[in-house]
This record gives C-alpha cells, structure tokens and sequence, in this order.
C-alpha cells in the first residue's frame, strides 16, 4: 500500500442509504469480487441473496480475511472494529473523530461504520438496531493481522490523550441491545452475615467495580490470600505449645511456614472451602481439568503468578488478556476466584 489513505470519518450520503455507491461489486463464478478503491483492498463473496454470509467469505478468501466476532474485520492491512469510545468526552456527547498516525507506517481514524462494515455484519445486525451511520468505529491501515492488536491498543493511547477516554472494542448488537428487566425484589432479604474484617471487604468492593476482570481477580485473589493466613492458626498453634521444641528451631519453622511456602497455605484454605459443586463449575469454565480441591489450588495459584509477575520465570508463564479475542482466560476465572472469596469471608471473618 503505497501513499497515504484518507478515510472519510463520516459519510454522506450515509453507507445504508439506497444512494450509497462506495463499493465496486464485480460478478465472478461463484460469487463476486467486492472492492472498496479507498483502502485499495478486494475480497470474494460467495454467492448471495441479500447480504453475504461473513462466515463464508472468511473461509473463501483464506488467510487475507478475519473477523473478531461481530466486532469487527481484517482484510489485508485494513483493520476496523467497532468501539465503545466512552461517554464523556472532550466532545459531548458524541465521538471524538480525528486521525492519527501510529509510528511511520500505520495509520489510524476515529469515525463512524465504513461502507465495508456495514457490507459485512448487514446480515448480523438487527432490524430495530440503529443506522450504520451512528456506530463508532477505529479505522486501522497498515499493520498485518499479528500487528493489529498492538496497533490497535496505540489508537486506544491516542484517543486518551486526545479525547480523555480509553475505547473499548464492542460487539455489534451491544450498541443497541435494551436494557435487561430487573426482577423486583421482595422487601426483606434473608439474614446476611456480618464480616468484621474490613480490609477484605474493600478488596471485595474493589473487585466489584472493576471492568477489567483481570484486575478484579487481582483484588479477588488478595482476599484468599488474606485468609490463607488462618489456615496456618492450627499448625502455628501446636508448634507454640511443643515443649520440646527449642527457641531457635520454633522460629525456623515459623519462618519456613510463612514465607518458605506460599502455596501450602493457599491448598488448605481451597481444600477447606472447594466442594462438588465449585469444581464442577470450575471445570465447566475450563480453569481446571479435573474436580479435585488439590487442581483448584494448583491451578489459582498458577494464575495468580501469570497476572501478578510482569515477567516470565520458572514454574508459570506470563499471562495477559487480548484485546481482540473472546472467551478470555480472567473472565472466566472471575466467578470462581468471587466465589471463593466470598466464603473465604464468610468463613474465617464473620462475627455474630
């Protein structure tokens, strides 16, 4: 791709209208050859009645094409995904629209759905949904399919410094989805117990207000961990009241106990709280193989060394969430780590 590219960052007439002429439609055997000069990219539709099958098209057009579920597509060096720019911004209301360049060789826009999205997800979009021409999207030429993702993370930085908000991908029907109807609830709750630590309650509340459910499993891991620590009392208690032993060894041991091994404090408290019920959920959600309290611990204790480090070392590999991707690994760890945490403080610090 030779020269720069300029995007509209909205167009007029808008990409749905029956006026809309931006796409060239070539008739092939089998399908059509669909073109859009402005990126000076092309791609194969199999044949179709009123709006393609972006399933085919991706396994007709081989390594050239992508989509990221309904969130967006890669066609060659052209990239675009819709997003969620953030409510308030420096411009209302509305998106910030602007430019940008990434580096020397990628470019960047903050604008509304092309008439290639609008091509592509016509047939995933619902027909209650809002017109093409309000869905905010990042425009991304430039990079290959494996450089996206870090381009793309690039936009989202100059967008902050830009228009004070960090984007979020989104996927096609959550922009116009209705909100869900909530079930009214009785006027008396059942009792609840009273927790009197107050430390693991703020991480609770931290956890729970956290978008990024890597960051939250972070807070959620800090209470287990916080009560770990109890899982320790009935050891430490018998090793202070052994009369044979010495000062010197009763502190070597008290040392090796807290910090020597972590993890075996961590194994007690699942082992105390994991039953049936949590396991099989944990395996269903694909964070552990087998339904054993000893594989839950193993395995919580792997991934807090993957998100907690910010590097790679013996034992655990460095783990982050991709932006592009669905079924992250934190979101689905995230209800298991919750549950555990909330036993964790209903068992160790509750107070009647």
């Amino acid at each position: 791709m030779t020269g720069p590219v300029e995007i509209p960052l909205s167009f007029e007439p808008p990409v749905d209208s029956d006026e809309a002429e931006y796409l060239i439609y070539e008739d092939v055997d089998g399908g059509k050859h669909i073109s859009w000069p402005t990126i000076r990219e092309r791609l194969f539709a199999p044949d179709y009645n009123y709006w393609p099958d972006v399933k085919q098209i991706e396994a007709s057009n081989g390594e050239r094409f992508k989509t990221y579920g309904t969130s967006g597509f890669s066609l060659g060096r052209y990239h675009e995904f819709i997003i969620n720019p953030g409510r308030e911004t420096l411009y209302g209301w509305e998106p910030a629209l602007f430019r940008v360049q990434l580096g020397s060789s990628v470019e960047a826009s903050f604008g509304y759905a092309t008439p290639l999205m609008a091509f592509l997800f016509e047939s995933a979009r619902e027909k209650h949904s809002g017109p093409w021409s309000e869905l905010p999207t990042v425009r991304i030429i430039g990079p290959t399919q494996s450089g996206v993702e870090a381009a793309l993370i690039s936009a989202f930085r100059a967008h902050f410094q830009h228009a004070g908000t960090w984007p979020r991908p989104a996927e096609l029907q959550s922009w116009w989805e209705e909100e869900e109807e909530l079930v009214e609830p009785s006027e008396a709750a059942p009792p609840h117990l009273l927790s009197a630590d107050l430390e693991p309650l703020r991480f609770l509340n931290s956890a729970m207000v956290q978008r990024d459910s890597t960051a939250a499993c972070v807070y959620l891991y800090r209470i287990i961990e916080y009560y770990a620590f109890f899982a320790n009392a009935g050891q430490m208690s018998t090793l202070r009241h052994d009369k044979s032993v010495s000062d010197t060894e009763f502190s070597r041991k008290m040392l090796d106990m807290v910090f020597k091994d972590e993890r075996a404090p961590i194994y007690r408290l699942v082992n105390t709280l994991a039953d049936r019920p949590l396991l099989d959920r944990g395996v269903t959600l694909r964070v552990i193989a087998a339904p054993t309290a000893s594989s839950l611990g193993e395995a919580i204790y792997s991934f807090r060394n993957a998100i907690v480090h910010g590097k790679y070392g013996s034992g655990f590999a460095m783990h982050s969430d991709p932006v592009l991707e669905p079924n992250e690994l934190s979101l689905r760890w995230r209800p298991v780590l919750l549950e555990l945490a909330n036993r964790a403080i209903d068992h160790f610090g509750t107070r009647s």
